[in-house]
């Protein structure tokens, strides 16, 4: 690509959000876009900020802040944007950041981030939840409270809230642990008779009625693999569900 080409397309990234997404983010759908904020999402809370946002890594619960959100996905949307101009129109970095710093690129940035934070701020925030409910799962004893969970459960993310079902950290954390042991049960279950077809597919690899139950079975057990622990608790569930809803109310 000439340099005026260059030239002339960098120009009308910063005027056209869809011709940005499609050029720089490699975005041509709703359904990818999707796909790709889930992605930044879990990228997000268990990667580049999780001292901030991952309970897990956060030390003290004056760390955790949700207000920073919004400038992360403007990070990332530069981070992506300077990748492009160094990966693929093969200019120096300094170059892709001069860019950004011009007031009307910055502008149509923070545009950007602000629509995706407006709607997709819901999948940040349930990897933020869900990293609380793995955090309960690495304690070794409900009798161990870690002040950190003491902080979570006392502040605005769920005191007060309508959480019937549980009435005590120790209750809760039985049921946190009771759903790791039975997901670990039914993928062990899964395993064996995945590992049972795969036994009998290697005498008979053409039999179509054990393909079938190998693609079924393996589908089945990949699915269960990736599943979050408040799926197979309603009241995991609705604590999930009531940060969530929490997060959601203190970051409009």
């Amino acid at each position: 690509m000439l340099r005026k080409e260059k030239e002339e397309l960098l120009v009308k990234i910063f005027q056209d959000p869809a011709l940005f997404e499609r050029e720089v983010l490699g975005i041509a759908s709703s359904q990818e876009r999707a796909e790709a904020m889930e992605f930044l999402a879990h990228k997000i809370v268990y990667k580049t900020y999780k001292e901030q946002l991952n309970f897990l890594h956060i030390k003290n619960f004056c760390d955790f802040e949700l207000s920073v959100i919004e400038s992360i996905l403007f990070k990332e949307l530069v981070h992506e944007f300077v990748s492009f101009c160094t990966e693929v129109l093969y200019l120096d970095k300094e170059e892709g950041y001069a860019r950004v710093r011009q007031k009307e690129n910055r502008v149509f940035l923070h545009a950007i981030a602000h629509r995706y934070f407006f709607e997709y701020a819901p999948l940040i925030y349930t990897q933020i939840a869900q990293s609380f409910i793995e955090l309960i799962l690495s304690l070794p004893h409900p009798q161990i409270l870690s002040a950190l969970v003491e902080d979570v459960l006392q502040s605005s993310l769920v005191k007060n809230q309508n959480l019937a079902a549980i009435h005590s950290f120790e209750q809760l954390y039985k049921r946190v642990r009771a759903a790791h042991n039975y997901k670990n049960t039914e993928m062990s279950k899964l395993q064996f008779k995945v590992a049972e077809i795969a036994k009998q597919l290697s005498q008979s690899p053409e039999d179509p009625q054990l393909l079938q139950n190998y693609k079924f079975l393996k589908k089945k057990l990949d699915a269960l693999s990736s599943a979050t622990l408040d799926q197979f608790d309603a009241a995991i569930k609705r604590l999930k569900d009531t940060m969530i809803n929490a997060m959601q109310a203190q970051n409009k």
